[in-house]
Order: structure tokens, then C-alpha cells, then sequence
């Protein structure tokens, strides 16, 4: 179904979206994995303010907030869906802290 979003595999350099069908965009980078809200009726990425992704985020990444957010932004507008930086957007790390 979301074949013309899946990226190629990258480095830990940069970030790899995928998106699933609940509604959430899986994100690997260095190592960590995370979710993103990724709605399907209108295709959209909702990205968390920096102190939410301060507050979330393990030692090593509390300072790519900008980074991760700039390439959440052309991944987004490389596969047609709306990106939004939102004081209630969510997002949830996964082990390795």
C-alpha cells in the first residue's frame, strides 16, 4: 500500500520514515526508533514543538530536534503530505534512551 513512500535503507546519519496504517510514521535514526502522528484521510505529519521533543527524547538526540524536523519536512513534501509543527502533536521513543 505505501510503496511509493518506503525509503531506500540510509545510514544512521539520517533519518528513515515509514509510514503505517495506524496512523503513525515509524522514524529510525541513529540507532533510536520513534513515532509521529501521520494521518491517512488527508495525508499529514505532525511534528512536535521542541521542548515536547526535548522532553521525549533520548540524551543523545534532545539537540536534532531541528535537524529531524527540516527532514521529516522534505520527506513529507517528497510524498505529497502536509506537515505541521503543533504544540499537541505526540511522539514516542522507543529503548535505547
Amino acid at each position: 500500500m505505501f510503496e511509493k513512500f518506503k525509503n531506500k535503507p540510509s545510514s544512521d546519519d539520517a533519518p528513515r520514515f515509514e509510514p503505517r496504517w495506524k496512523e503513525e510514521l515509524h522514524c529510525y535514526y541513529k540507532k533510536h526508533h520513534f513515532l509521529l502522528e501521520f494521518t491517512m484521510g488527508k495525508l499529514g505529519t505532525y511534528f512536535p514543538i521542541e521542548s515536547t521533543w526535548k522532553e521525549s527524547a533520548p540524551q543523545k538526540l534532545k539537540n536534532d530536534w531541528a535537524y529531524v524536523r527540516d527532514e521529516a519536512e522534505k520527506w513529507s513534501k517528497k510524498n505529497n503530505a502536509g506537515f505541521y509543527v503543533d504544540q499537541t502533536a505526540w511522539i514516542h521513543f522507543y529503548g535505547n534512551n
